[in-house]
């Protein structure tokens, strides 16, 4: 059984280095002897596995693709035994982990990819892997303990997983996730999965929000409700899409980076920039006689440097390239209280307040009418505060008037009801007089706009 899984991992570890192998580069990729690494390859070719090319610089080993499985399964029943159970355990080696062993496969959590770890257990076809998690972080993926001891069929009665079924290419190695350095990955604000004592089946997302010690945790879910998680129940999330986001990151300040380091080297000269085009223009000026450096004309007494801008003060400028001296405004200012007189004085509004504050009112007793639109405002509030009263006293005069009719003190509420019903009255009527007076003065004030 050892053979066979050193076996797996020549295998894999030819197709990681171009298709071919020597002895020396197994010895340094396994830490292994030179000699080790030898007797190994020379198993995994009497297995069938491999071939060698024998050159002037040593052995060389390569995968063995003239081993056709599927031409030899077409005559499975005239094969032997020992060469079926061969073909069986090349089929087996020939899959990127054997059954038992740990890796690690990319999973769907919310909108992210994440890698959690997990074991073979299965391969349904060449193509897919079963797996099942040792992390699982929904209910769904949860191994069914029944059917490891094969006292569950499908469905499952007890809705857990049977085996996680994806392709095998998906796979890698259980070594990406860095669990041997654990303790140095589990800083403040690492998200972690992590599962509670009580509770030792579904794994949760959380954060580190203390460390205690090399083996312990306290961590954080969704909830606010921290927890201490012990060594074993605990492993950081490893984010499939934010170690993308950081490469493209990488790759644009790189290209940035370059992108400034040529403009930097670029000549600073006039036309320059033709070097990345046809340069027409540079060729025409070059046959009319034209030389860099040199000013156009007959006699090139054209100017060879910049027009230099020149910058004016904002409050200076009177025109392009004007710098006369801003002329002082010796108008004399006039007194706040003359502008605040003139204002009264000229304005229309002024003018038609003067001649609604001399009009008087034509009924006798009443009371005299506000000079403006905005005293008949405040004055209109009022009445209709008092107004709401009086309503209020005459409802209630009515009732009790009501309840006291055919009594002997029926005449004393009557007199009450009447006076009520008068003063309500006669507030109505001055809040319509007021409302009247407010619309004809906003008439007179619009016959006085031209």
């Amino acid at each position: 059984m050892d053979d066979n899984r050193a076996a797996h991992r020549i295998l894999r570890h030819v197709k990681e280095q171009g298709g071919c192998l020597t002895a020396l580069q197994l010895a340094e990729l396994e830490k292994l002897a030179l000699a080790v690494a030898s007797e190994q390859l020379m198993i995994t070719e009497h297995m069938g596995l491999l071939c060698r090319d024998e050159a002037p610089g040593g052995l060389t080993f390569y995968e063995n693709l003239f081993l056709d499985i599927e031409l030899l399964l077409e005559q499975k029943d005239s094969l032997t035994p020992e060469l079926l159970h061969l073909i069986e355990e090349y089929q087996r080696l020939k899959q990127p982990f054997p059954i038992g062993e740990k890796c690690a496969i990319p999973f769907a959590w919310k909108h992210d990819l994440v890698l959690l770890p997990a074991i073979v257990a299965d391969y349904p076809s060449t193509q897919d892997i079963s797996v099942m998690l040792l992390t699982p972080i929904t209910p769904e993926t949860v191994p069914c303990e029944s059917y490891l001891a094969g006292q569950c069929q499908e469905p499952c009665k007890f809705h857990r997983s049977h085996g996680y079924v994806l392709p095998a290419e998906y796979t890698v190695s259980y070594e990406v996730l860095e669990l041997d350095s654990l303790a140095d990955q589990l800083q403040n604000g690492t998200h972690v999965w992590y599962k509670k004592k009580d509770n030792g089946e579904v794994w949760k997302e959380a954060q580190v929000i203390q460390s205690m010690s090399d083996s312990s945790w306290r961590v954080m879910n969704d909830t606010g409700k921290p927890y201490l998680v012990e060594l074993g129940n605990i492993m950081p999330i490893k984010n499939l899409n934010e170690k993308e986001d950081k490469e493209d990151e990488e790759v644009e300040n790189d290209e940035e980076i370059k992108n400034n380091e040529e403009i930097e080297k670029a000549p600073n000269s006039w036309g320059a920039w033709q070097a990345h085009t046809t340069g027409f223009a540079a060729k025409m000026m070059k046959k009319m006689g034209y030389k860099e450096g040199k000013g156009l004309g007959i006699d090139e007494q054209g100017r060879v440097d910049f027009v230099q801008e020149t910058a004016y003060a904002q409050d200076r400028r009177l025109g392009l390239g004007h710098t006369a001296e801003k002329k002082k405004n010796k108008r004399k200012k006039k007194a706040p209280e003359e502008k605040k007189e003139e204002k009264e004085e000229d304005t229309i509004f002024g003018y038609v307040n003067s001649i609604l504050a001399q009009e008087k009112s034509q009924q006798e007793g009443a009371a005299p009418k506000p000079t403006s639109i905005r005293e008949a405002y405040g004055v209109i509030a009022k009445l209709q505060s008092e107004l709401d009263k009086a309503l209020a006293n005459w409802n209630h005069a009515r009732t009790a008037y009501m309840r006291n009719k055919g009594t002997a003190s029926e005449g004393q509420f009557l007199e009450k009801f009447k006076n009520a019903a008068n003063r309500a009255k006669s507030l109505q009527r001055e809040m319509d007089d007021l409302q009247r007076y407010v619309k004809q003065t906003k008439e007179k004030q619009d016959m006085y706009k031209f």
